[in-house]
């Protein structure tokens, strides 16, 4: 069973209108994507995961305070749903429609000291206008995953400093939840800001150690392209048998840069 998103992400609905009195035809697309909200821009614009296109040129939303509308003014991450009209000459106009902010998540600091356990799974998430519908994605700074546990609510979720093995980060991502094994609940974008990775004045002995690890990493390779694994532990069923088995991801390639200096263009 599979969870309806807020937006089925990269499908482009079509309504196509026939126009008798001009050369052409005029037609409304209707786009979801998972963006980052730049409220520095003027207008304001957003930035898609991924793909980066940037979307800046709406009728209803062109300052910061307009994005109450769509109850994201204190969003930096949102599934965001736009519509296009594309008239006779091929000129558009970009209407926002809905938004839903996403949550951004710190990397832990500290050893978890609550119960942990295993998932069932990572939801593949179809980013818009891409073949790409990865399991784990970076875009800018953020971490992303959707898990899946076996619950009737939200868990917690802990992401975890690790190692470094050349150009590539790892971490593990660990959970924390109330267990009910009839069912099955299908987390949103869990998204994490790596530059927390710095955060280290509260940060225990054993997580500070590794904190510092990945981001001395990640200054040796400040210019260059970087991937992150990103490891589970995952209870699987089959033939009537639980294995509790470890699973990695990786990510798509990003910039140490983005995440060393968040606030630099």
């Amino acid at each position: 069973m599979k969870k309806t998103l807020f937006a089925l992400a990269g499908v482009l609905t079509l309504a196509l209108t026939s126009c008798f009195e001009g050369t052409g035809s005029s037609y409304t697309s209707t786009i979801s994507r998972v963006v980052t909200i730049d409220t520095l821009s003027s207008p304001v614009k957003l930035v898609a995961d991924y793909t980066g296109e940037e979307f800046n040129k709406f009728t209803n939303l062109r300052t910061p305070e307009q994005l109450a509308q769509f109850d994201l003014e204190d969003a930096l991450r949102a599934e965001v749903l736009m519509q296009v009209y594309v008239d006779e000459s091929y000129t558009q106009t970009w209407t926002m429609l809905q938004g839903k902010k996403i949550d951004i998540l710190p990397v832990a600091n500290k050893v978890p000291t609550d119960s942990l356990k295993p998932m069932t799974g990572w939801q593949l998430y179809p980013l818009g206008g891409t073949a790409f519908n990865p399991q784990v994605w970076i875009s800018d700074r953020y971490l992303n995953v959707l898990p899946v546990i076996p619950s009737g609510k939200a868990g917690k979720y802990y992401l975890m400093p690790d190692s470094v093995v050349s150009d590539t980060l790892h971490f593990t991502l660990k959970a924390s939840y109330d267990t009910d094994e009839s069912k099955s609940y299908y987390e949103g974008i869990k998204c994490f800001d790596l530059s927390t990775l710095c955060d280290t004045a509260n940060a225990d002995t054993e997580m500070s150690a590794k904190m510092k690890n990945l981001w001395s990493a990640m200054e040796q390779h400040r210019n260059d392209s970087m991937t992150i694994v990103l490891t589970s532990l995952f209870d699987i069923h089959y033939y009537q048998k639980d294995t509790i088995m470890e699973q990695s991801a990786i990510t798509n390639h990003f910039r140490p840069y983005k995440v060393l200096d968040p606030n630099k263009e």
